[in-house]
């Protein structure tokens, strides 16, 4: 057992990178986790649907953990929960009332989950979990009920922000939270935890209201319909569009299954306030004014699926895009999504549409603290060491900056990477060692079952194409007896490539008659393979996924000829 004036703080996603952050505590015999969240793949993650962290650390010292806390409910926090209890008995979740909504409404649709214990809190509540203490502290952020963590351990304080701005005038009115964090810099805290997105970003982040008053005079010249696309969980949002519409004479309609979801639960829970008479069903969209109808819908980061994806690709049962419709993209874009995005922007305005978007005009502000909102918190805490979370490596080094230019010496400031193990304690701080783990990639119902070799062999089969070899060895003369025969599919066109084709057919040829005889038909196929990639290497300047299937018989072929490709492929190669 470590000591217990020591704790160990490892994140299994949220560092160096923005997305599944999870992150846990270790005092003692105890474990607290703190949140459970999910990536969305990059581009060059092919028919990957979701990153989740690798939850084996977890599930090996399951007795160990004794609660599981959300600081809100964005995807990136509570989207990976689901997953995580297929592996691991959580004793009990954590959260506030609208993050567990969420948190129930997303359960609800996996019926092979066992129930799990839940605990409503509220900022300023505290909770007690083994050897730590847990105080809930208001925080602004792009969702309502966001909050940050004071958290009492053993070996000293630590204060997670969660994701977090300053907003004096926020839609909800519940106002940061300034004085609970200025208390425990009061009291002395080891280790701030901090959001680090807007590291880059100088200044403070505009208030979530000029998105309202912006909307307002956007709503009001439109001469057709009004298209606002955001993320689900974006409850501020959601009151604005719907307190806008009804000023402006305006019906909304609420589509996209998690748009429809989360403004349902934010509704009954009542942070959503708006007269019943003011939504509409989707149904009834295409035979009214267009001038008297608001959609509030999915689809900002281009997902392909999503309400605004499909009407960009006139493929939606009612709506289609129509020439006078104002697109709002209220969103910032997700690291990667940067071309569905853009793919989608551009149908539209072939379309006809107008489309507006944070590049043009002030059509979303961040939920994240600028530069000098975190200088404000870094003085509040003024803790012993500070460590950056929820930021690529870029925000990482910029945060490093800036802790820098408000005196803290570089060795205070602590950069991980997911699964390192940080040990601290008021005797110092250090990375001890980094427990075992990788991402893990969700491929529709596969869960781990896609690795990294299994997608750079779909990136390779994206961008040059698969060669098939086969042929047949006398075992005896270690000659070709029958074939090869050579299938290609997305490398080259057959019918123009016949002398390469050939040139592949007499160089697996020259390499089965140059085995050794103590080579197997493995390794002969492992020289094959490297042979033809050099070729094609050579000659075409693509690298296609080779794959040679090589048959020992012991006496030649009755026929003995060599297949074409042609004849083989029965000319279907388009």
């Amino acid at each position: 057992m470590m000591p217990s004036d020591e704790l160990r703080v490892i994140f299994l996603g949220g560092v160096g990178e923005i997305g599944k952050n999870m992150c846990v505590l270790e005092c003692g015999d105890d474990i607290v986790v703190i949140d459970a969240g999910l990536k969305f793949p990059e581009n060059d993650m092919l028919g990957i649907d979701i990153v989740i962290p690798d939850y084996s650390y977890l599930a090996e010292n399951q007795d160990r953990i004794r609660g599981l806390v959300f600081t809100h409910g964005h995807e990136d926090h509570v989207g990976g929960l689901p997953y995580l209890l297929r592996d691991v008995q959580v004793p009990r979740i954590y959260a506030t009332p609208l993050t567990l909504g969420f948190i129930r409404a997303k359960l609800s649709e996996w019926d092979t989950l066992a129930p799990v214990d839940s605990q409503t809190v509220q900022a300023g509540d505290v909770v007690h979990l083994g050897c730590f203490t847990i105080e809930f502290i208001q925080v602004n952020h792009s969702t309502p009920d966001a909050v940050g963590l004071g958290i009492e351990t053993p070996a000293g304080i630590v204060v997670h922000t969660g994701d977090f701005k300053i907003d004096h005038t926020p839609v909800d009115g519940r106002v940061f939270d300034a004085a609970r964090f200025t208390a425990y810099g009061d009291r002395g805290v080891l280790l701030l935890i901090t959001d680090s997105t807007n590291a880059e970003k100088p200044g403070y982040v505009l208030s979530e209201r000029t998105v309202g008053e912006k909307f307002r005079s956007i709503f009001s010249e439109a001469p057709g319909r009004v298209v606002v696309s955001t993320f689900a969980s974006n409850i501020h949002r959601a009151q604005q569009v719907f307190d806008v519409s009804a000023q402006c004479g305006r019906k909304v309609c609420v589509d996209g299954r998690s748009m429809i979801r989360n403004v349902d639960v934010a509704t009954e829970l009542g942070y959503l306030k708006y007269d019943p008479g003011l939504r509409i069903d989707v149904g009834e969209v295409p035979g009214m004014d267009p001038r008297a109808v608001t959609i509030l819908t999915t689809g900002s980061q281009g997902e392909p699926m999503s309400v605004l994806v499909r009407m960009s690709n006139d493929d939606h049962r009612y709506l289609t895009t129509e020439k006078d419709d104002t697109v709002i993209l209220s969103a910032t874009p997700i690291p990667g999504n940067e071309a569905l995005i853009w793919r989608t922007v551009n149908n539209l305005y072939r379309q006809g549409a107008r489309v507006i978007y944070s590049a043009i005009e002030a059509v979303h502000v961040s939920g994240h603290a600028n530069q000098e909102e975190l200088k404000l918190m870094l003085s509040m805490v003024r803790p012993k060491y500070v460590v950056p979370f929820h930021g690529e490596p870029r925000h990482q080094w910029q945060y490093t900056r800036l802790a820098k230019s408000m005196g803290y010496a570089e060795d205070r400031i602590l950069i991980l990477s997911d699964y390192d193990v940080l040990t601290i304690s008021e005797r110092g701080a250090a990375i001890t060692e980094k427990i075992p783990g990788e991402p893990v990639f969700v491929d529709g119902e596969g869960v781990g079952d896609v690795g990294r070799a299994v997608l750079r062999d779909r990136r390779i089969l994206s961008d040059d194409g698969i060669v098939f070899v086969a042929a047949t060895i006398d075992d005896k003369t270690c000659t070709v007896a029958d074939g090869p025969v050579i299938e290609t599919r997305g490398f080259v066109h057959v019918q123009d490539s016949g002398d390469l084709l050939e040139q592949a057919m007499d160089l697996v040829g020259d390499v089965v008659e140059g085995a050794r005889d103590d080579e197997d038909l493995d390794e002969i196929e492992t020289r094959v393979k490297r042979a033809l990639q050099k070729l094609f290497r050579e000659q075409t300047g693509r690298r296609p996924m080779v794959i040679p299937v090589l048959f020992a018989v012991d006496a030649p072929s009755a026929t003995g000829d060599r297949i074409s490709f042609a004849e083989a492929a029965d000319n279907d190669e388009e």
